[in-house]
């Protein structure tokens, strides 16, 4: 094993034309260390290789020596070769997958508990999304995502929040799918008095912060005129915004944030954002905050989701009581959070907002939540019926 992750590690860098002090910058090790990495003088952590895994776009088991290919797809479906990236994918690849799905549930034999588990997953997360990147084109009827209008939820940094670890899962949730799950986080909101400490965090972990020329040239590639996402952003990586928006962002860059003032239409970055860019609030204190939040939400998002990082447990029940949304996340990536992946709600990809946010359910759809029951109902006798012999009782009484 130790011998396919160094030349694994080792070659993926060459093929991203990096330099070791490149590499090792962007993946938070110093260049000994990585080199150590490289040449199998030492072995990596499980955090040096999920963030490997990350920064190199490929699968912990390609690092490992365990799949042939980088996106992992080949153990799932047998298909030989790494599928197209997000960006390309079309109805082709559903057929592709479609046809695989079929082979595996029509044959026993070629199938396991494991590979189905897998393959439902992998397939589901797929659907989701083609159909988010298809819908937002225009190619599919916009009512095939549920609440498309409103996946605008904030996250607040209490300071009573461990600050690394609230900003690494943000971090982890923005960046996954590249930011297309609906419950991923829409912006950040910390306190004026540990804003400085908040960002230099954060700029230490891949946060780009943008400078105001460089939030307006993005601003008119994610929205339309009206204020409409437009899909040219959607699911593309900082990279690739940086560059269509006319600017250069670094390899080691994961997540780019735009300072933002206040919410509404003048403010672009207060709606969603299907894509590894977050708005960065201000906020003088907590009451400050809370109805910052509220507002982001009652412009986009009320009813869907909200994530606050805080040891105070009055703080959130604070939160709790006014925040109108169906799922209040505490501590939690907001993306796996919210899906049912790292907490115990239902796990779903289909998340109703309840009647604030137009929904028939506040629930993660289930298969439950599908269900029509008929109900038969037998009619009682009159003279035995509870209410009855109670009112009887209450006027004689009354006599």
């Amino acid at each position: 094993m130790a011998t396919n992750i160094t030349a694994r590690l080792s070659s993926l860098r060459k093929e991203k034309g990096l330099s070791q002090k490149e590499a090792a910058a962007g993946l938070g090790v110093s260049q000994a260390l990585l080199s150590h990495y490289e040449n199998g003088i030492r072995e990596c952590g499980l955090d040096f290789l999920c963030r490997a895994a990350d920064y190199y776009n490929v699968t912990t088991d390609y690092l490992l020596g365990l799949s042939e290919s980088k996106r992992g797809f080949e153990g799932a479906f047998g298909i030989k070769g790494d599928l197209p990236s997000d960006s390309e994918l079309n109805t082709l690849t559903i057929f592709r997958v479609a046809g695989k799905l079929r082979k595996f549930l029509t044959f026993p034999q070629e199938r396991n508990d494991s590979t189905i588990d897998s393959l439902h997953r992998i397939y589901s997360l797929m659907m989701y999304r083609i159909i988010i990147a298809e819908t937002f084109k225009g190619n599919l009827p916009s009512d095939w995502v549920p609440n498309a209008d409103i996946l605008n939820g904030p996250a607040y940094l209490h300071p009573s929040c461990d600050l690394q670890e609230a900003l690494e899962k943000i971090l982890r949730s923005k960046t996954f799918d590249n930011g297309t799950v609906c419950a991923s986080e829409q912006s950040i909101i910390v306190e004026t008095s540990m804003a400085a400490a908040a960002e230099q965090a954060a700029r230490s972990m891949g946060y780009y912060f943008m400078d105001d020329t460089q939030s307006k040239a993005l601003a008119a590639i994610l929205f339309k005129p009206n204020g409409a996402l437009s899909p040219e952003g959607v699911g593309k990586t900082a990279q690739i915004l940086g560059e269509k928006a006319g600017f250069a962002v670094p390899q080691s860059a994961r997540i780019l944030v735009a300072r933002e003032q206040d919410a509404g239409a003048a403010y672009p970055y207060s709606h969603e954002k299907l894509c590894p860019v977050l708005a960065w609030y201000e906020a003088e204190n907590e009451e400050a905050a809370k109805t910052l939040a509220m507002k982001i939400l009652s412009f986009e998002g009320v009813g869907h989701t909200f994530s606050i990082h805080a040891k105070d447990k009055e703080a959130v029940r604070r939160f709790c009581r006014d925040i109108p949304v169906s799922r209040f996340l505490v501590n939690a990536p907001a993306a796996q959070g919210g899906i049912g992946a790292e907490t115990k709600l239902f796990p779903a990809l289909t998340l109703g907002c309840g009647a604030v946010g137009g929904s028939s359910s506040s629930n993660n759809i289930g298969p439950m939540d599908l269900v029509n029951i008929r109900k038969v109902a037998w009619g009682t006798t009159r003279e035995d019926t509870l209410v009855e012999i109670l009112t009887a009782k209450i006027l004689e009484r009354l006599k």
